[in-house]
């Protein structure tokens, strides 16, 4: 099972992801929740990873073409409180380099803003 919930934290959005993150539904729903955000012409986004529980190299790529897809209009993503399971497949993948991390949503949602100022 997989779910997407949203809440916002200093005018930024939070997507919280819970369950697994992995190739079919889960990815879709994601998607869905993402080109919402899009839509309502958002371009930073704190995923809080809290309480997902596994990323496939599906997931993993959602997240890195999100990124660079961001990138490429002035924003961008954080990732927050990703579990031990979570970090380590980031690890594996490599993509640690190109998606930021942060403990807390918090500081992530500061990551952003710091982003914002720069542009």
């Amino acid at each position: 099972m997989f779910d997407v919930t949203l809440s916002r934290i200093e005018d930024l959005p939070v997507l919280r992801l819970n369950g697994e993150l992995v190739l079919g539904a889960a990815v879709e729903k994601f998607g869905v929740a993402l080109g919402e955000l899009l839509a309502s012409n958002e371009s930073r986004v704190v995923l809080d990873l809290e309480t997902t529980s596994h990323v496939d190299s599906t997931g993993l790529g959602t997240l890195v073409a999100l990124q660079r897809d961001l990138q490429q209009i002035g924003g961008g993503i954080v990732l927050a409180r990703p579990s031990q399971r979570v970090r380590s497949a980031l690890g594996v993948m490599h993509v640690e380099s190109i998606l930021q991390i942060a403990e807390t949503v918090p500081a992530a949602a500061r990551l952003l803003a710091g982003a914002l100022d720069r542009s």
